[in-house]
């Protein structure tokens, strides 16, 4: 029997890192690294956030919940491990991964499992009964493998949660389906999900898709509808002198956006939710100010990550704090 770690216990630490390659983020990583900085400062009252910097520990990108491990303990044993999928660039997105590959074997000195299957932390989220896996994505990067042997796959390793599959991706998502674009659980009895009511909206069926999903779950679980605004356009200056790599991903203005507002980070009682220079954050802020006036909600700039194709969540690793104060004493971060 495994018991699998909720990111959103207050028992823990949370990892970021210092953005710096130049064919993703413009001039070099710098605008970047200053919003890192600034969520650092705005959580570090509540929670403990330590920064990678890359001039300290090799790594490619910052998507640390896509490159480090699902952290469980087994019942029999006191101590923390990781599972960890094979990581291939977000099938072939990002051409440079080879430090990601190994950053979580050379961070923790704690036992961590090779999956068999290729996936990312973003395809997963769960409350410790229930397990959202972003099914769509999952196909994409095992296409070696048929749907029910996946499924199967997935409810052996990540027993005893429950999995619902979610078959549908987003349009602006590079990824092609994470989880944490859509649904994300923020606690043990509540799940964020993105929605639009509009039928021209490219995600329109997508939601419908995403909502019939979420019909398995309980209905002691409380489901919060979170706007999802249209794909949005980088501007010719954000895209400027950004280099062009053979292989991956040319991040110019013809890239969407996708700015989610299910893309949170969650710990205990706080919830961080990202902003993007547009109309509807003060319409995702009131929604989740009324919909759950016992949290404490957080506004924090998140257009420089969308930009490089991700989200605060996806920035973020959430580290139980036994195994956070081994990788702090190691000195490796900072």
């Amino acid at each position: 029997m495994r018991w699998w770690f909720k990111e959103y216990s207050s028992e823990q630490h949370l990892l970021l890192a210092l953005p710096y390659l130049s064919d993703v983020w413009r001039a070099s990583g710098e605008p970047a690294q200053k919003a890192i900085k600034q969520l650092q400062q705005q959580l570090s009252s509540s929670v403990n956030v330590h920064c990678l910097d890359y001039h300290n520990i090799a790594y490619n990108d910052i998507w640390l919940r896509d490159t480090l491990p699902l952290w469980f303990k087994q019942a029999s044993s006191s101590g923390w491990q990781g599972i960890l999928p094979a990581f291939d660039g977000w099938g072939g997105i990002q051409h440079q991964i080879k430090a990601d590959q190994t950053l979580a074997q050379r961070l923790f000195d704690y036992p961590i499992s090779a999956a068999c299957w290729c996936g990312e932390g973003g395809m997963f989220s769960h409350n410790g009964e229930w397990l959202l896996v972003g099914m769509a994505c999952l196909k994409q990067r095992n296409p070696g493998m048929t749907e029910a042997y996946l499924k199967n796959l997935i409810s052996n390793t990540f027993s005893p949660l429950k999995p619902i599959f979610v078959d549908t991706r987003l349009s602006a998502d590079e990824t092609g389906g994470h989880i944490d674009n859509m649904a994300l659980f923020i606690d043990d009895d509540t799940l964020l999900f993105c929605t639009t009511d509009d039928p021209n909206h490219p995600d329109y069926q997508a939601c419908r898709k995403l909502e019939k999903a979420l019909e398995q779950l309980p209905d002691s679980i409380n489901k919060v509808a979170l706007p999802l605004p249209y794909p949005q356009s980088a501007t010719v200056a954000e895209r400027r002198g950004l280099a062009r790599i053979t292989g991956a991903l040319q991040r110019t203005t013809a890239v969407k956006l996708l700015c989610s507002y299910v893309n949170v980070v969650a710990i205990g009682n706080i919830i961080v939710l990202p902003h993007y220079q547009i109309d509807y954050d003060a319409v995702a802020l009131h929604c989740l100010q009324q919909a759950l006036p016992g949290k404490t909600i957080v506004s924090a700039a998140a257009r420089e990550f969308v930009l490089g194709g991700g989200g605060l969540h996806c920035i973020s690793h959430s580290v139980p704090a036994a195994v956070a104060q081994s990788v702090i004493a190691d000195g490796h971060v900072l």
